[in-house]
């Protein structure tokens, strides 16, 4: 078999993916936003405080 012939059956192998393993990933991706929303309102709320402070730190030095 050719090189082209293996990429055409590779992608014929992905492309079958049953529903509960498409579930199971649409879960999995979910999940993730959640996590890195949290991480970024957490970096947010990090760098509003750094941000709002600056003016202060400035003004004592």
């Amino acid at each position: 078999m050719s090189n082209l012939d293996n990429k055409i059956d590779n992608k014929e192998k992905f492309a079958y993916i049953s529903e509960n393993d498409n579930d199971f990933l649409r879960e999995k991706l979910r999940n993730n936003i959640e996590i890195l929303s949290e991480k970024l309102k957490i970096w947010r709320l990090t760098l509003t405080c750094i941000v709002m402070t600056m003016p202060i730190i400035t003004y004592i030095i």
